[in-house]
């Protein structure tokens, strides 16, 4: 055992060895395909809750339209701001196309984001809009 400060304890699943893991190293593996598979469940019934991006208003346009300006922007524009450069993998609506339907191919209306900008953006910013115009 690896001396790293940590008090070591039994392993979390098996309760066997003790490691200054979590699990020990037969378990690791195990705990990883339980956690992939638990969220590959919750995603499927968020999905399911949500509808597809045809079932949302998305079509073959947008996907067009959604490549065309990740190749013209492949890096994300929230990490450039804080000097970071990270490749985008999502077009996301500056303004959120529920807001505003129109805007919904108007290429001032898009800009390229990695997952977890997105993410945060649809969390914080688009959250705020939605609230503002009531």
């Amino acid at each position: 055992m690896v001396a790293t400060g940590k008090i070591p304890k039994p392993c979390r699943r098996c309760n066997g060895p003790l490691t200054t893991e979590v699990y020990c190293r037969v378990c690791k593996p195990i705990a990883a395909a339980n956690a992939a598979e638990r969220i590959t469940e919750r995603n499927a019934r968020h999905d399911r809750i949500r509808g597809s991006a045809r079932e949302r208003g998305y079509s073959s346009t947008w996907d067009k339209l959604s490549k065309q300006n990740l190749a013209e922007n492949p890096l994300c524009v929230k990490c450039l701001e804080i000097g970071l450069t990270v490749a985008a993998t999502v077009t996301d609506h500056i303004i959120p196309i529920d807001v505003a339907p129109e805007k919904k191919f108007d290429k001032d209306n898009l800009m390229s984001l990695c997952t977890s900008c997105n993410t945060l953006k649809g969390k914080t910013t688009d959250k705020a809009i939605r609230e503002a115009l009531g």
